[in-house]
C-alpha cells in the first residue's frame, strides 16, 4: 500500500481485498493512538490483542482489548474485554460492530526485508444500538506514529467526507494517552 492509502467502508480496493490482506500481520498486540469512539475519551493505555481461531477462517480471530481510566494511577488493574471478530450469533447481532480496515502499513513478511516505516492500521466500525459508528488508528508501539501522521490520516479522512470524514471533523478524532510506554 502507499505510505498513506485509505479507503471508504465497503471498498473494493485491491489492496483491501481478502486475499491481499496480510491477515497473518494483524495478530498480536496494537495500541489505539487515536479514535473518534466516545467510549475511549477518558481512557488510556488502550491495547488490541487479535490471535487466531484454530479452525476459523483467516478472517476471523480473537480480540482482547485492554484500557485504563485516565484518572487510574500507573500500575493498577486494566479493564479487559474479550471477543471475537465476527458476526454475531442471536442476540449478539443488535450488539455486533461492523469492523473493517480502511488502510494499513505492515512491516515485511520476509525475516531478510526490513522496512523503516512504522506500521499501522485505520480501522472503521459500523454503529450498533449502543455506539455510534467510529474510527481508530492503531500502531505496533504508541510513539510510532507521530502527531504529523496522525493529523494527515485525519485530513485525509475529512477529505474523503462521507462516513470517515464526518466522525473526524471538529476534532472529531482524538489522540490516546499511553502512559505505560512501550510494554505489552
Amino acid at each position: 500500500m502507499d505510505p498513506l492509502e485509505l479507503h471508504q467502508p465497503n471498498s473494493t480496493a485491491p489492496s483491501l481485498a481478502p486475499a491481499q490482506v496480510p491477515y497473518d500481520r494483524l495478530l498480536g498486540t496494537w495500541r489505539v493512538v487515536a479514535s473518534t469512539l466516545p467510549l475511549w475519551k477518558n481512557k488510556r493505555d488502550v491495547t488490541i490483542t487479535y490471535t487466531r481461531i484454530d479452525g476459523e477462517e483467516e478472517t476471523t480471530f480473537d480480540d482482547l482489548v485492554k484500557f485504563s481510566k485516565q484518572s487510574a494511577k500507573i500500575g493498577s488493574s486494566q479493564w479487559e474485554v474479550k471477543g471475537v471478530d465476527r458476526r454475531g450469533k442471536g442476540w449478539l447481532k443488535i450488539s455486533t460492530s461492523h469492523w473493517q480496515l480502511l488502510g494499513y502499513s505492515l512491516s515485511p513478511s520476509s525475516p531478510a526485508a526490513t522496512s523503516d516505516a512504522p506500521e499501522w492500521v485505520v480501522t472503521y466500525f459500523s454503529s450498533t444500538l449502543f455506539t455510534p459508528a467510529g474510527l481508530d488508528v492503531y500502531a505496533r508501539t504508541p510513539t510510532a506514529l507521530s502527531d504529523d501522521f496522525v493529523d494527515d490520516i485525519v485530513r485525509k479522512l475529512e477529505e474523503m467526507g462521507g462516513e470517515v470524514g464526518q466522525p473526524v471533523q471538529n476534532g472529531g478524532m482524538f489522540r490516546i494517552p499511553h502512559l505505560e510506554g512501550n510494554k505489552a
